[in-house]
């Protein structure tokens, strides 16, 4: 069978373009925030603008991009029930002493701004106990490595693809927790993903020994979903924005498996890597600034706008991670390193 795109899918392991699919994602979550979730947010952009388009039609990419990735470096290092508290303490460690205080940060500016995300000072606790603003990924993730970390672990790292075949039954079902601490109801949204990227790691032989079928499959699918959205386009004026339906699911799963094994390395690209996390914390305060500072300026330019929104969205993250590297103790909270 001749290859696709040109390129022979990715044969070992090494050569996995993890780090450029982990900054291909904080790219789409950056645009994504300068552009805007709706009306009044970001540059307040509506259908029929392409950027509109463009924002809403990887709605479905972006935030499981990302879970794929977590699931796929998990899944590098075995765990098991001897190295399970090291694996959780180090997690809070390394994602949730660094989220929680960037909470802090971006409710104090959300204050001193006076956006949307605003606090009364009665309800300052629920950030840190609730999904808030784009921070509940982190809870979510925070969710899945404990709990199903724990079950991995008893498990010794078998019956992974049975794992992700519940994962999915319980999605397509739309089972949810009754309650939403913690982002909960994300973990489930977010744990087929996540057990996709394990399931490709530990069966990495056999997904190469079918590479090119598999490719075929997967393009099928994301095709019909595209399709699937780019009519609902058609009839409603908007793409779907449901992110739990089956449509969302198969596109998501197909584009982040085509990803995989179809993406190049690109070496410019994975420069953003070490400053990833970074990023996902703090790229809004870089999006705000940028909007702000165009608005004094009065560039009325949409283009330009979103451009520039994208370079403080990730300038600004990663002259921060800069900082913070040089002070060890504020490294230490900020950034999650010892």
């Amino acid at each position: 069978m001749v290859a696709l795109a040109g390129v022979a899918p990715q044969t070992e392991t090494s050569h996995i373009p993890i780090e450029t699919m982990r900054s291909m994602a904080v790219i789409l979550l950056v645009a994504y925030h300068v552009v805007g979730s709706g009306r009044g947010t970001g540059l307040d952009i509506a259908y029929p603008n392409v950027l509109r388009l463009y924002a809403d039609f990887f709605l479905d990419v972006r935030m499981p991009f990302f879970a794929f990735i977590a699931g796929y470096v998990y899944a590098l290092r075995p765990l098991s029930l001897r190295n399970y508290g090291d694996f959780v303490s180090g997690k809070c460690r390394r994602l949730l002493v660094p989220g929680v205080i960037a909470v802090a940060a971006f409710l104090l500016v959300a204050h001193l701004v006076g956006t949307q995300f605003a606090m009364p000072l009665q309800l300052i606790w629920r950030p840190f106990v609730f999904g808030y603003a784009h921070f509940w990924f982190l809870q979510s993730i925070l969710v899945i490595f404990v709990c199903y970390g724990l079950l991995d672990a008893v498990l010794r790292g078998r019956f992974a693809l049975v794992a992700l075949v519940g994962s999915i039954i319980f999605y397509i079902a739309e089972w949810r927790f009754s309650t939403s601490v913690f982002s909960i109801n994300g973990a489930v949204y977010l744990l087929p993903y996540f057990l996709l990227g394990l399931v490709f790691c530990r069966h990495t032989a056999e997904i190469w020994a079918e590479a090119e079928r598999l490719t075929l499959l997967l393009l099928v699918v994301a095709l019909a979903c595209a399709f699937w959205n780019i009519r609902q386009l058609i009839e409603t004026g908007t793409f779907s924005l449901d992110t739990r339906d089956l449509q969302s699911l198969l596109f998501g799963l197909s584009v982040c498996a085509l990803a995989f094994l179809w993406c190049p390395r690109l070496p410019l690209l994975e420069r953003l890597g070490p400053y990833a996390f970074t990023i996902y914390l703090y790229h809004v305060f870089g999006t705000v600034a940028v909007r702000m500072a165009a608005d004094g300026a009065g560039i009325a330019s949409t283009d330009l706008r979103f451009i520039l929104g994208i370079v403080g969205g990730l300038a600004i993250p990663i002259g921060l991670h800069r900082f913070a590297q040089r002070v060890p103790a504020l490294g230490a909270m900020m950034l999650g390193r010892r």
